[in-house]
């Protein structure tokens, strides 16, 4: 299983003085879809200051939200023995010429975006340290992992305007450039899991929970897309307005289901899979009537079944399950006051009033 420590663990290693990335490539794809440059080099021999701000967007695709900005990527089982094969010669063989531009077209002919933009791949080494259970380094390695990174980062035109310039001591034009943004989407093969490498995992970016680029995961990755944490909630939210055919009941149902996968939780059940069967068994618990449940249950399978099901904590929309614990601890505590009102009313009723004037402003 990926985890946010193994993504930090890679991340540590992009900095002027440790990093062992030995060579990199890029392409400048135009709006018009065409390559106007591109390159391919050491790493090591380019000058500081570019070297410092290509590490920043490489660090950039490392991101240890794992489910958020981050996915676990499975290969579709048609392609992955040829995909393996391909991602696996960029990342064992280096990064030879024509593999990457089998990379660079195939990124090209499927990637959604108006516009320009910069491909970048990253070919490193890195020679994994075996470390005892207290994490403390030994001193012999325990494995070898080499592994490319691949980046795709806008570009836009800067605005045209005025500056101080300070050579001349004068105010004037900022000349329009091409500015290269931080990638938007970018991947990592093999996958680095549990501190060794994972050939049967990808390890998938995203800049934007809500803009996955699914085109990337299917055509280019060849593999199984899946959804974010943020696109999860987002689809069973929609999905319960479909089935409730009406908003507040589904917001109420959906408080219900958010209450029940907090219990599960704090059972430890975060990570088990939802399918029709338990999620059946969770929708009871909420108490859903029965022609909401199964109009639920039908739109939940053709969302999820043919890729994978969420998890428990996928599933679990904890704002809205903090927001009804706050609510029903403000009402448990007016519930309080107006006992209090109450009892007050006789032995001291201008103390009573004002818990009344209170619990008014309250409403």
């Amino acid at each position: 299983m990926l985890t946010g420590k193994d993504i930090n663990e890679l991340k540590g290693r992009f900095k002027p003085d440790v990093v062992t990335v030995d060579r990199f490539a890029g392409a400048y794809v135009n709006g018009e879809g065409i390559i106007a440059t591109s390159f391919n080099k050491s790493f090591l021999n380019i000058e500081d200051s570019e070297f410092k701000k290509y590490l920043e967007l490489l660090k950039g695709i490392y991101s240890p939200k794992i489910g958020t900005n981050t996915l676990s990527l499975s290969f579709n089982p048609d392609d992955m023995k040829q995909r393996q094969g391909f991602l696996l010669r960029l990342a064992q063989e280096g990064l030879t010429d024509s593999a990457l531009s089998a990379l660079y077209q195939e990124i090209m002919e499927n990637f959604s975006y108006v516009g320009s933009y910069l491909i970048l791949v990253f070919h490193d080494t890195y020679d994994v340290i075996k470390k005892a259970s207290d994490d403390v380094e030994l001193e012999e390695s325990e494995d070898v992992y080499q592994y490319i990174s691949v980046l795709i980062c806008p570009v836009h035109l800067q605005k045209a305007g005025l500056q101080y310039n300070q050579y001349k001591n004068l105010i004037d034009t900022i000349d329009q450039d091409w500015i290269i943004e931080k990638p938007s989407v970018g991947f990592v093969y093999p996958a680095f899991e549990q501190r060794k490498e994972t050939r049967d995992h990808l390890t998938y970016y995203v800049a934007k929970p809500k803009e996955t680029h699914p085109e990337i995961m299917e055509e280019v990755c060849k593999c199984i897309p899946k959804y974010t944490d943020t696109q999860i909630l987002e689809r069973f939210g929609d999905m319960m307005t479909t089935s409730a055919k009406d908003e507040d009941k589904a917001a109420e149902y959906l408080t219900r289901i958010a209450i029940e996968t907090a219990n599960l939780i704090d059972q430890g059940k975060e990570y088990e899979i939802v399918d029709d069967t338990y999620l059946g068994g969770i929708l009871d618990v909420a108490g859903l009537p029965e022609d909401v449940k199964t109009r639920l249950e039908l739109n939940y399978r053709t969302c999820f079944g043919n890729n994978y099901y969420p998890t428990v904590r996928q599933l679990h929309d904890e704002k809205r399950a903090n927001l009804y614990l706050l609510l029903k601890e403000r009402n448990k505590g007016k519930d309080l006051l107006k006992l209090a009102q109450k009892a007050l009313s006789k032995v001291n009723p201008i103390l009573a009033n004002d818990i009344s004037a209170y619990l008014d402003t309250q409403r």
